[in-house]
């Protein structure tokens, strides 16, 4: 087995898929080892392109979040996120969270909209990837309140929490997961929530609606494979998913990460990754995103 990551260590994905191999080992789930691989690269694409490549392979997982569908409909890579891959299931729903250091001037959204009013485009957004949740996180929030921002693309969640904490952007856009330690030790400071539900962590942090801004958007996490994989594979995964999301290990993990449980396998999981690739090729064609020729 061979689980690929699309990012680089210290994100979202990367822990979530760290997680989960410890999960099915630890629960004994599957018989063998399933060593996580990161391969990082043009906003997913390097990841995508190599499991794409083993086509009727049943051994590879991949890390499949927004990326993974906003990628191949900017034109970054000539996949099919429906034709090329097989999709094993969809796990849950991440929240984002708005977070500064914890010296920062910045104490609410007015103060960040405030400063972005004032200068647009001189408050650094640290984020993963251009086209990334993280990307199209901050660009509607842009859109909903008539601010700009200069988006930092980095290679990871990770990444954007060493740049963040060195000063290196002002602000940034992350999962609980990836920033959680430095709240806890108080090195950064949490100023909105992304979604319509506040966070059961930490419940005085108020949404963005709440503070007069109309964006609502969380990330969702799936699980895919290559395309043609032999007859009964596919139902095996679903099994053994099924299993790996109602033992102790991952529930403690959405629970901690504050996480919404999405859990889809087979026909539902089609009709869902269907409309929701529907959306997305929309959506960056609306953002402009699409790269040109």
């Amino acid at each position: 087995m061979e689980f690929v990551v699309h990012a680089a260590a210290g994100g979202g994905s990367d822990i979530q898929a760290r997680i989960m191999e410890k999960v099915i080992m630890d629960e004994k789930l599957y018989p063998k080892n399933v060593p996580v691989v990161n391969k990082v690269g043009g906003s997913g694409a390097v990841a995508f392109a190599y499991v794409a490549s083993k086509k009727g392979d049943p051994y590879t997982w991949l890390t499949a979040t927004t990326s993974f569908f906003t990628t191949p409909a900017r034109g970054q890579v000539p996949l099919d996120p429906i034709k090329d891959f097989t999709m094993l299931a969809r796990l849950s729903d991440d929240n984002f969270t708005v977070v500064v250091k914890d010296d920062s001037p910045l104490k609410s959204m007015k103060d960040v909209l405030d400063a972005a009013k004032a200068k647009p485009k001189g408050l650094k957004w640290g984020g993963t990837n251009v086209g990334s949740d993280d990307h199209i996180f901050t660009m509607q929030l842009s859109r909903a309140t008539g601010t700009e921002y200069n988006f930092i693309s980095l290679q990871s969640g990770g990444d954007v929490v060493t740049n963040l904490l060195g000063g290196h952007v002002d602000i940034a856009s992350a999962n609980l997961a990836e920033i959680l330690p430095q709240v806890e030790a108080k090195k950064v400071r949490l100023l909105a929530v992304g979604s319509d539900k506040k966070l059961s962590k930490y419940p005085d942090i108020p949404t963005l609606k709440e503070q007069g801004i109309n964006v609502s958007y969380t990330q969702t996490r799936m699980i895919a494979a290559p395309a043609g994989l032999p007859a009964g594979s596919r139902e095996y995964m679903a099994d053994l998913f099924k299993k790996m999301v109602a033992g102790p290990g991952w529930k403690e993990y959405v629970d901690k990460n504050d996480q919404v449980d999405a859990f889809m396998v087979g026909a539902e999981l089609d009709k869902y990754v269907a409309s929701f690739n529907d959306q997305i090729i929309a959506l960056v064609k609306d953002l402009g995103l699409v790269e040109k020729k």
